[in-house]
């Protein structure tokens, strides 16, 4: 993809080539771009989540480990993986045990949430999602008039009780213009049972909201945008 910087900001540059190093720009009209069918049908905007973007589009970083996010609450975009697939550049390789891209150009791009039913996303290593010895970590929205990487750390980062970086559980807060409070989670595998806290429980039912609990009962529940920490069961 060609871009013309000459009137463009250093963060719009950054965000046009991190973009557009994942992802064809679907003006050749041959194949109908992933993004634009996120924004056009499923009326959300995907983003980008990965430890300093920033780096990476500076050239201080050659690879990056990041993960694609799309709030879709009706579950019908995970039947639109050709349409990804065939919008990503052509230069990767997809590893479907572990449901992550690799692009040629040095970044790993997991894809569970937009492929899959699940709504946790499952990862050996938790530690790839955030700085070196910082719990933050940043991302970039498609649809974003300021076209800035944001930031996310403590409180918008949530993990059981006080075990921190050696959690086996992590909760993100996204909060993107124009949609809900988009809530992710984050779970190394074989992780026990466990259950959120929710902040405004004076009229929660917790009988019935934890009987067959589940992490898609957690997320998807009117009461989701409340949770704002999580113990063992």
């Amino acid at each position: 993809m060609t871009l013309a910087y000459s009137n463009l900001s250093w963060s719009q540059i950054a965000h046009e080539s991190l973009w557009g190093a994942i992802f064809k720009d679907g003006k050749d009209g041959k194949d109908e771009s992933w993004l634009q069918l996120t924004v056009n049908e499923f009326h959300v905007s995907p983003v980008l989540l990965g430890p300093d973007l920033h780096g990476y589009c500076n050239g201080t970083k050659k690879t990056a480990y990041m993960v694609l996010l799309v709030d879709d609450r009706s579950g019908d975009l995970q039947f639109k993986k050709d349409t990804l697939f065939n919008s990503l550049q052509n230069e990767h390789v997809y590893d479907e045990a572990t449901q992550e891209v690799r692009f040629d150009c040095g970044i790993t791009l997991n894809v569970t949430q937009v492929v899959t039913e699940c709504d946790e996303i499952e990862m050996d290593n938790l530690e790839r999602l955030f700085e070196k010895n910082k719990l933050r970590t940043t991302y970039s929205i498609w649809v974003d008039c300021q076209k800035e990487f944001g930031i996310i750390e403590p409180p918008s980062i949530i993990w059981i009780e006080k075990l921190e970086r050696g959690s086996p559980l992590f909760c993100l807060n996204l909060s993107i213009p124009g949609q809900p409070l988009q809530q992710q989670i984050f779970v190394k595998p074989h992780t026990p049972k466990f259950m959120p806290i929710v902040k405004d429980n004076e009229a929660f039912n917790h009988e019935e909201y934890f009987k067959d609990f589940t992490y898609e009962k957690a997320l998807k529940s009117e009461h989701s945008e409340k949770i704002v920490g999580f113990k063992w069961m």
